[in-house]
């Protein structure tokens, strides 16, 4: 095998390895029509985008408004309800929010009690 050919296998090993380490975090764009409270922390109406890192069927979710955290809770990821074909926020008659249901991850984010949550510094 040739040096070349070496660096194109070792390159190719690479980019393979950080591709499998990036699929576990995933970010979506998601818009509140109504104010949401997520682990204690009040969501006005608007647009935000969530991280999500993933570790098997739980989820740490960060909520982004204008690229400042907001808030971070907990998630469990349950498998999505037929009838999903984009993206809906699940959320109870006082506002908290309990579900986040993406068809493009195939899984619904179902909330943990908000005492296993943090609200977001802002930094």
């Amino acid at each position: 095998m040739t040096l070349f050919s070496r660096i194109l296998l070792g390159a190719f090993i690479a980019l393979i390895s950080v591709a499998a380490l990036a699929k576990d975090q995933e970010s979506y764009n998601i818009t509140l029509h109504s104010k949401a409270v997520i682990a204690g922390a009040n969501l006005a109406a608007g647009d935000y985008k969530i991280v999500i890192d993933r570790a098997g069927n739980t989820a740490k979710v960060t909520f982004l408004q204008y690229k400042t955290k907001v808030a971070t809770a907990d998630a469990s990821i349950a498998p999505l309800p037929a009838g999903i074909t984009n993206l809906a926020v699940v959320t109870n008659a006082k506002g908290d929010l309990l579900q986040i249901q993406i068809a493009k991850m195939n899984g619904t984010l179902v909330f943990q009690a908000a005492d296993k949550a943090t609200a977001g510094t802002g930094q």
